[in-house]
């Protein structure tokens, strides 16, 4: 592993806000890394395609999480994401007729209090 992918590692898994490939940039700025975007688009690929972190495709942003499991809230009118605790989908499905889950991924959309509060406050209510 790189010196570059071991930074992003620890960026990623110390997040919690999903971040993007700029994001990242400027957090590797911001820990004495300069970076081009390009290395830090190839070295979370990278990353992502070994297994150490997550790829996330919202809507038409690309951010990365960590690997330990967990679901996603995403609010429909700012995009914000909110990790919530992975539902036990798995435990759904027993029996000798059920299929065998072995993963899964659930995103939840809805509106944030934030936008919630602006959508109240343009209507009148």
């Amino acid at each position: 592993m790189t010196r570059y992918q071991k930074a992003l590692l620890n960026i990623v898994n110390n997040s919690y806000d999903h971040p993007t490939v700029e994001e990242l940039r400027i957090k590797m700025e911001e820990a004495g890394y300069h970076p081009s975007r390009a290395t830090v688009y190839n070295n979370v690929s990278a990353l992502s395609d070994e297994g150490f972190i997550k790829k996330l495709n919202i809507g038409s942003v690309t951010r990365y999480d960590k690997i330990q499991k967990h679901d996603h809230l995403v609010c429909q009118g700012c995009g914000k994401i909110k990790d919530i605790p992975q539902f036990d989908i798995q435990n759904l499905t027993s029996g000798e007729d059920s299929e065998y889950i072995t993963d899964h991924d659930l995103t939840l959309y809805y509106l944030c209090p934030e936008c919630r509060s602006k959508i109240n406050a343009c209507s009148g209510n």
